[in-house]
């Protein structure tokens, strides 16, 4: 029973079925839309828009269909039948490598695709003639065999093996995948508090690691463009300096960074001037757009102006001939604003039981009246960065596996073996060859070797075995 399975599993019926299987599925795949490339918030929102959908999809798991069961167990079907076939022709292939068949009778040259008789030539001088282009010969009384690239036939061998590596890497990637993201100012430390976790390793913990960012250095072209971001860290290794497309790697984990913002530090006082409270708040508003936070019972929104100067310049310019009404107010943000800071300040709109009380434009170590005699003081502001954070545990495996690959075409296809096989009776010597790629070149090849020999004869090709 056991033996008859195997054998199906084996068959080109059960290869052809399984590719086409999976080919359709991959398709499938790539029409409905997954979780691991849509990302959370555009997964949230499409679900939000279309729920019964979402929820059918994800029923029968075609959301996160290439980590599916189904998926799982055809890609594992699909390397089985591969390794079972490879086992097959090991034994041939091994055989064809070690065994050098000698021609015995003038008739070998039929199943042989270059043939050629020669007048009066000498076993002696072909088998120089072969072993100068490389041929490895050998001879047996009046028969000759001369082999070139004689283990050309195992790249067949190591180019399965490739496939069965990138199975055992993308199982691996896709159950010890991590992906999460962490935000962390100048100054504060990372020991293992992610802000938010998209994907937990099925097998295995969440990975941890342990730094502090000392310094964010980002540049602009002409104030507005950014042309480099360096984030300097302090890790278990040593200092670090990272930037927008060289990560930081603590092992296999990787800390990209995804984007850059302000975090103002906001202290309290009370009317003696004491301190009573204060904070780094991390907010979206480089960009010149609002954000806020809570802080003594009050709701604080934010703008961030990063050079006040010239945008209420600006303002004035452009609203000069407009009625008063109308004339932007300077505490307004443009979203044209730049993105290097140069004369920052900042709008703070003061609200309590959703109730707007005051709106007041800062500089740094300025202040507005908070209520009950305290102050919010804008103390100084910093940068805080979000790093995108990712593991996969196979990706060296799957780089393995492709170099692995590119080696076996490169041995199979670009050395790939040739025969030539040559049999003396009386005063003419039968000689053969074959190639197991590229005919026309090897009939060129050919044609070349018997040149060297410089013996007559005509050349004549066989049709294709």
């Amino acid at each position: 029973m056991l033996k008859n399975l195997l054998a199906a599993l084996k068959s080109l019926k059960v290869t052809a079925a399984l590719i086409i299987a999976l080919a359709m599925l991959c398709l499938l795949g790539i029409t409905v839309p997954q979780k691991s490339i849509l990302g959370r918030e555009a997964y949230l929102a499409w679900q939000q828009d279309h729920p019964t959908l979402v929820a059918l999809l994800e029923t029968f798991n075609l959301t996160e269909f290439h980590s599916s069961p189904l998926m799982m167990t055809l890609w594992v079907l699909f390397f089985g039948n591969l390794l079972l076939v490879m086992i097959d022709r090991l034994p041939g292939i091994w055989k064809l490598c070690r065994e050098v068949r000698l021609p015995d009778n003038a008739g070998f040259v039929q199943s042989y695709r270059c043939s050629a008789e020669l007048k009066g030539a000498s076993l002696d001088n072909i088998a120089s003639v072969l072993d100068s282009h490389g041929y490895r010969v050998m001879r047996d009384g009046a028969a000759l065999a001369g082999i070139r690239n004689r283990y050309a036939p195992l790249a067949t061998l190591l180019f399965h093996l490739s496939f069965l590596l990138l199975l055992a890497g993308g199982v691996l990637t896709i159950y010890t995948k991590f992906r999460a993201e962490v935000d962390l100012a100048v100054g504060e430390q990372f020991d293992g508090n992610y802000k938010q976790i998209f994907t937990r390793p099925k097998f295995g913990t969440v990975p941890s690691s342990k730094f502090t960012v000392t310094a964010v250095k980002p540049t602009y072209y002409n104030q507005a463009v950014p042309v480099d971001l360096a984030v300097d860290l302090e890790t278990r290794q040593g200092r670090k300096s990272i930037s927008i497309n060289r990560p930081y790697y603590d092992g296999r984990l990787s800390f990209l960074i995804k984007t850059v913002d302000v975090a103002p530090l906001f202290v309290v006082q009370d009317s003696a001037g004491k301190e009573i409270d204060g904070v780094f708040v991390k907010l979206k508003i480089l960009n010149g757009d609002e954000d806020g936070f809570s802080l003594q019972g009050y709701t604080v929104r934010a703008r961030f102006h990063t050079d006040i100067v010239a945008e209420q310049s600006r303002t004035r310019g452009l609203s000069s001939n407009l009625p008063q009404a109308l004339k932007q107010q300077p505490n307004d943000s443009s979203s044209k604003q730049t993105r290097e800071i140069v004369n920052p300040a900042m709008t703070l709109s003061l609200e309590k039981d959703g109730q707007r009380l005051q709106t007041v434009t800062l500089r740094p170590h300025e202040s507005v009246l908070f209520g009950n005699g305290q102050r919010l003081v804008w103390q100084d502001y910093t940068y805080w960065i979000n790093f995108y954070v990712g593991q996969e545990r196979g990706l060296m495996i799957i780089y393995a596996a492709f170099v692995l690959m590119t080696i076996a075409l490169v041995i199979r296809f670009g050395f790939y073996r040739r025969d030539i096989r040559a049999l003396a009776e009386e005063e003419t010597v039968f000689l053969a060859g074959r190639s197991e790629y590229f005919p026309v070149m090897f009939r060129e090849e050919f044609a070349g070797l018997k040149a060297a020999m410089q013996f007559s004869g005509t050349i004549e090709v066989q049709d294709e075995p």
